[in-house]
């Protein structure tokens, strides 16, 4: 394994974090907001919940308001908070499924333009993978979501 400090392009299952054993922040002060898109949509959490049914998914983001959900049309996304929604081109940016909170770290870790989701049949588990995210920057020493994409990592490619 070798240890690399920037940016790799490389599967989230090729990538370790490096761990910071005595991490200079608290779990309370790490901060998952994240802003999403050209358009500025700041999100609580770097993480949506993918939904096939624009109804469904306001219906849902009405019930939980922590919750971004989201449904993909064609070239854009539908991002809803609160029971609202607003469109977000995809340009320059990748939707990725992803499996847990740690998977999501990596992903963002990987590449700025990734936003990670889940889908909606892993939404029970949405509050567990968010914890996983925040304990994934704390471990890394990372305050924010731009301190996660400069984390230390290990790879196992070549």
């Amino acid at each position: 394994m070798k240890e690399s400090q920037t940016s790799v392009h490389s599967s989230r299952g090729e990538i370790s974090f490096v761990h910071n054993a005595l991490p200079e922040l608290s779990l309370g002060e790490v901060d998952t907001s994240f802003i999403l898109g050209r358009e500025k949509v700041e999100l609580k959490f770097p993480l949506l919940v993918l939904f096939s049914d624009r109804t469904e998914a306001m219906k849902e983001s009405s019930a939980r308001r922590d919750v971004p959900a989201a449904v993909v049309e064609g070239g854009s996304i539908e991002v809803f908070l609160n029971g609202s929604g607003k469109k977000i081109e995809l340009s320059g940016f990748k939707m990725e499924n992803v499996g847990d909170g740690i998977e999501a770290a990596k992903a963002l870790r990987i590449d700025d333009g990734i936003i990670p989701f889940i889908e909606k049949s892993k939404l029970e588990n949405f509050d567990l993978f968010i914890k996983q995210l925040r304990i994934a920057m704390f471990l890394t020493d990372s305050r924010d979501i731009n301190a996660l994409r400069k984390a230390p990592i290990y790879t196992t490619t070549g």
